[in-house]
């Protein structure tokens, strides 16, 4: 499995220490990433449920096989978080090489109190354009997980990749198998109403949203059997929508790497089983998957009306050109049928 290719994959860690070694032996992994597991302390805008790990073993095993770690602090409102006791735990945590955040109120102090950290920014931080991106690299973020609207923008991804001689120490992160609307309204109200079912006292946890267990929502309406803010989402999804979400396929990863329009990929999320996520590095680090793309990136398809796995698009019949196209597509999906055509030749649709 493993090739030429600097490892540049960012990896969750779900618990499951056997899968995590097996995916470091490969070489493709540059970071784990992983929560505090700590459902009260507004540290991270957790979706899967609670639970204790042992964090020695995490640091040691990445040290080990020479792959970065980076703690998820990427609650909406961070700033409420008890700073000094935050600043003490990471201090205190071996080996550890970047801090994730969502709240730009926070930058400038984990910046000043954790030299020699990189300071991420979190897609939660919902950075949509390249000033955005400027002003939060000038308060010392150097690595930044771009939203999906970037990942099908040519103009942006070229204006991003300049800005590298700018500011040396950016980065460019990309969540490869991405799997919403890159204009979806309720985007950015996923992650806040994770962060507000913390703080009501007693409330139940959001559970991983891509899962089937049920949930009981505290906040009025937004109730889900699917484990699912449905409320949050829009699910008229067609065939052709799916193929507009700016999702990267596998074979397209050397597309980005080549340009300079992105350091590293994301693959989400951290509370996938570990079945799912060991088919979805594999897809990614052999930088092909023939089968059906659903299975690699969960869509909408996969959690209409509850029902898992009633999706198909098969990955192998995608246009070679796809990624040129899409990337330099004119957004007017009114005069274009390129992706009416895309989901007719892979049979995108359900099953």
């Amino acid at each position: 499995m493993r090739n030429k290719t600097k490892p540049d994959f960012s990896v969750p860690f779900n618990g499951d220490f056997r899968l995590l070694e097996k995916t470091l032996k490969t070489g493709r992994v540059m970071e784990v990433y992983f929560s505090s597991f700590d459902e009260r302390s507004f540290i991270s805008n957790n979706y899967t449920r609670s639970q204790k790990t042992d964090v020695n073993r995490l640091s040691s095993l990445c040290a080990e096989y020479g792959a970065g770690l980076n703690l998820l602090c990427n609650a909406p409102s961070l700033i409420r978080a008890d700073l000094k006791k935050l600043f003490e735990y990471i201090k205190n945590l071996k080996n550890l090489t970047a801090v994730t955040v969502a709240d730009p109120l926070v930058v400038s102090l984990l910046v000043k109190n954790l030299p020699g950290l990189d300071i991420q920014a979190s897609v939660i931080m919902n950075l949509v354009t390249c000033a955005q991106i400027r002003q939060i690299l000038e308060l010392g973020v150097g690595t930044v997980v771009v939203g999906g609207g970037f990942h099908r923008n040519l103009s942006a991804l070229r204006e991003l990749a300049a800005m590298k001689k700018e500011y040396p120490k950016f980065r460019i992160k990309m969540m490869a198998n991405y799997d919403c609307k890159a204009d979806c309204v309720f985007q950015s109200v996923h992650y806040m109403t994770g962060m507000l079912q913390q703080m009501l006292p007693g409330g139940s946890k959001l559970s991983y949203r891509r899962s089937n267990v049920p949930i009981k929502s505290r906040v009025e309406g937004l109730e889900d059997g699917a484990g699912h803010t449905g409320k949050l989402c829009l699910h008229s999804y067609g065939p052709e929508d799916f193929i507009k979400i700016p999702f990267i396929r596998p074979e397209d990863l050397k597309f980005y790497r080549k340009h300079g329009y992105a350091d590293c990929f994301k693959l989400i999320y951290r509370g996938t089983p570990s079945h799912i996520l060991e088919r979805i590095y594999d897809a990614y680090f052999s930088e092909s998957f023939d089968g059906n793309l659903f299975d690699i990136i969960f869509t909408r398809y996969k959690n209409v009306d509850g029902i898992a796995g009633t999706g198909y698009c098969n990955n192998g019949t995608f246009p070679k050109d796809f990624i040129r196209r899409v990337t330099s597509c004119s957004k007017k999906c009114e005069k274009c049928g390129y992706c009416r055509e895309v989901a007719v030749r892979t049979k995108c649709g359900r099953y």
